[in-house]
């Protein structure tokens, strides 16, 4: 199984019982907006990049931060695969809850 997660920070401790293959991408760069910018031209390539790099695999799902850039950098990848993405709040990307949502709702689905 699958999942591909997109946040800010780049590294994510999964411990689960069952299997599990979690794929972490940071977001493609960004315009100089300080608040919640949006991916810059190159951003959008590196974004349609990674969606023609995973294109024929098996992802179950698509989790994303409520950030603009890594919804942006999710969207062509969703939108090549047919699948919904998932969005949670930044505060709620690492840690505890995270590691049980991945371990509870992807465990051992191929």
């Amino acid at each position: 199984m699958r999942v591909l997660l997109t946040f800010l920070l780049g590294s994510m401790l999964l411990a689960c019982g069952g299997t599990a293959t979690v794929v972490m991408v940071r977001h493609a760069e960004v315009t100089g907006s300080p608040d919640d910018p949006h991916l810059s031209e190159a951003g959008k390539a590196r974004a349609a990049a990674l969606a023609e790099a995973l294109t024929n695999t098996r992802l179950a799902t698509i989790i994303t931060s409520d950030s603009l850039r890594t919804k942006e950098t999710a969207d062509p990848l969703a939108e090549a695969l047919n699948l919904t993405t998932e969005t949670v709040a930044v505060d709620d990307t690492f840690g505890p809850d995270m590691v049980r949502r991945i371990s509870n709702g992807y465990r051992d689905r191929t």
